[in-house]
This record gives structure tokens, C-alpha cells and sequence, in this order.
């Protein structure tokens, strides 16, 4: 059994790297067609817009992974029934849970792999490529970044230092506020433990404030309790710089949930979106069992009508994805719970169909 397996699985690895190239490269080709109209009136060079191009490819990858898994099996049985292979595997006794074993177990290693490569490659290269687009191509000022849980922003003659204290940004802390004048000499700075909008004004809770004595290059210093100023900058604002959650690792969006969650905020969407980076990825092996005894039941004489059957089942499956990842948004339900039906629901279809294989 271990000759046959590694037979499988020799066939089924030199198979999957091409199609993956393959649905990545026909998307990207789409992609790059939607997307080229907007650099050549940006006047972007091509450099720039290659190198976006390139950084899109680490999402696309993930995305395409669990259907290359499944289309990989398709063809790797279409080679076996071409060459007679599987009449032979039947000849000699060999059952249907002998030539998916090396198939099943091979997804399963792809899918943890590609949870640690949607957990460090993806995020950096979504972060990258929307920077790249938002300033090189749409032109847009850079206000602020979020380095980890730390917002640092640029207003208007004012440079923020903040932790964001709840998630609409009304409450900061450790907090440092510097203005400055037009030609950029620094006016006051502001350092306090915390800081709270109520609508109208910024109050500064336990810190010190520094002014620029006129005429001098020397400042003042004043310790305070409580500090009211107003100042143009809004909670809003700052909100708007938050990293989108395709920006995230599963850490900081854990942490993120965890922070929100103990301000008392809904997180439908950002728990929707740590379990799906984490599930998504095992779709591939959910969508296999569920079209594998379809793909041996029409492996001999029968190979366009297994691998439509095939194709048929990897796009309800991602139907069935897209509608539970909603159903998470929408907050009905414990986001992991749909999820973890759409897996349970495709292993269960599979189980039925390879009790019922004639093979």
C-alpha cells in the first residue's frame, strides 16, 4: 500500500502546483484588466503597477488553494482512468479508501500550510498592495498608521501619539499631542495618561503641557489633573485609519476582538473574519470528501462527467461558504457556527456517497 500510495500521491503533487498557477494566473489576467484603466489615468508607472499586481497574487493564492486541492484529485483520478489504472485497483481489491488516503492526507498538510501562509504572507502583502494603490495610484494623503495597537496621525498642524482606549476612538490614552505653526517650530506638546472626547472638546486626564514662551526657544511647563482643549481632530478621524481586517493576523484580530468586545461592542465581523481565516483553508479537504466517491463513480469511461460533477460540487461548496460567512456578519449566530456547518454538511454528503459507491 505504500508503493500504491506514493504513486498517488507523485501524481496528485505534480498536478496541484499547475493547477493553482493556472486559476491564479487567469485571475490575475481578469484582475489586471479591471484594474488597468485606472493606473493609465492615474499616470502610474509600470513598475508601480507591476508591483501591485504582484502583491495581489498572495491573496489570490489563498483563495484558490481549496479548489486546486479538489481539482488536482479530479485529474489526478482522470489520469488512473485513462491508463485503465483504476480497473486494475479494482482487479486487485483495492477500494476507494486505499486511492483516497494519500489524496485526503495530502490536503490536510496543504491546509495547515496554508493557514500559516494566510497568517504572515497574506496579511503583509493585502497591507502593501492597498497602500500602493490608495497612494500611487488614487493619490491619497497619508493620515495616520497603526503600528500594532499604537495610531500615530497627522492632522492639521498637529502630529498624534495615541493607544486607542475604546473602539471609536473617543477615549485614547498615553497620549502625546505636538502643534506646530506654518513653518513647523513646535508650539505645545501635550503628554497624559489618557484622553476623552465629549463631542465639542479633548480633556487630558494626569499629564504636563509645555508651551513655547513667545519670541523664545524655551518652553514652559504646567502639570495638570484635567486638561480641556479643543482641537480639529475628531474620534472619527482616527477610526478611519484603522487597518482593514484583510490587514490583520489572527493575532491582532483576536486581540482587537478582545479589546472591542471589553468596551461592550458587537464583533460579529471581526470574529466572522478570524474564523473563516482559520477554517477557509480546510475547505479543500471538506470539498474532497464531498466529490470524491462522485469522481470514482464516473472514474471508468466517465471522466467529463466526474470532473463536472466535480467542479459542480466545489462551486455549491463556496456558495454554501459565501451564505454562512453572512449569516456571521449579520450576527444571528455564533460566527464559527455556520462555518463549521458548511464543513460538517460536505463531509457528511461525502460519507453518504462513498457508502453508497459501487465501485
Amino acid at each position: 500500500m505504500r508503493i500504491l500510495s506514493t504513486y498517488l500521491l507523485r501524481i496528485y503533487i505534480s498536478l496541484l502546483p499547475l493547477v493553482l498557477i493556472g486559476l491564479v494566473g487567469i485571475n490575475l489576467v481578469a484582475f489586471a484588466f479591471e484594474k488597468i484603466d485606472d493606473v493609465v489615468e492615474a499616470g502610474a508607472p509600470a513598475s508601480l503597477a507591476s508591483l501591485y499586481f504582484l502583491l495581489s497574487i498572495p491573496r489570490m493564492v489563498e483563495t484558490f488553494v481549496p479548489v486546486a486541492v479538489v481539482l488536482s484529485s479530479i485529474l489526478a483520478i482522470a489520469v488512473l482512468a485513462r491508463h485503465n489504472e483504476l480497473l486494475s485497483f479494482r482487479t486487485l481489491g483495492i477500494g476507494p479508501w486505499s486511492i483516497g488516503r494519500p489524496f485526503f492526507l495530502s490536503s490536510v498538510v496543504i491546509s495547515f500550510l496554508t493557514i500559516l501562509f494566510s497568517a504572515t504572507v497574506v496579511p503583509s502583502a493585502n497591507s502593501e498592495a492597498d497602500d500602493l494603490w490608495r497612494f500611487g495610484v488614487e493619490k491619497k494623503e497619508l493620515k495616520g498608521v497603526f503600528q500594532g495597537e499604537h495610531l500615530y496621525y497627522h492632522g492639521n498642524h498637529t502630529i498624534w501619539s495615541a493607544g486607542l482606549g475604546s473602539p471609536d476612538a473617543a477615549s485614547l490614552r498615553d497620549v502625546d499631542v505636538i502643534s506646530f505653526g506654518d513653518k513647523y517650530q513646535i508650539l505645545t506638546v501635550i503628554h497624559a495618561e489618557a484622553a476623552r472626547f465629549d463631542g465639542k472638546a479633548w480633556t487630558f486626564v494626569k499629564g504636563t503641557k509645555k508651551d513655547r514662551l513667545p519670541g523664545k526657544a524655551v518652553f514652559s511647563e504646567e502639570i495638570f489633573e484635567t486638561l480641556t482643549v479643543v482641537l480639529e481632530e475628531k474620534p472619527g478621524d482616527f477610526v478611519a485609519v484603522q487597518a482593514p481586517l484583510a490587514h490583520q493576523t489572527p493575532w491582532s484580530l483576536w486581540m482587537g476582538m478582545k479589546r472591542l468586545q471589553g468596551a461592550g461592542y458587537i464583533t460579529a465581523e471581526q470574529e466572522t473574519h478570524l474564523w473563516s481565516q482559520i477554517f477557509y483553508p480546510f475547505l479543500g479537504l471538506t470539498l474532497l470528501a464531498a466529490s470524491f466517491p462522485l469522481i470514482l463513480a464516473r472514474g471508468r469511461g466517465g471522466v467529463g462527467v466526474g470532473f463536472v460533477l466535480g467542479l459542480g460540487v466545489c462551486l455549491g461548496g463556496l456558495a454554501l461558504w459565501n451564505i454562512a460567512i453572512q449569516i456571521g456578519l449579520a450576527g444571528l449566530v455564533s460566527p464559527v457556527l455556520p462555518l463549521l456547518c458548511v464543513h460538517g454538511g460536505l463531509v457528511l454528503a461525502g460519507l453518504i456517497q462513498m457508502k453508497k459507491l459501487r465501485f
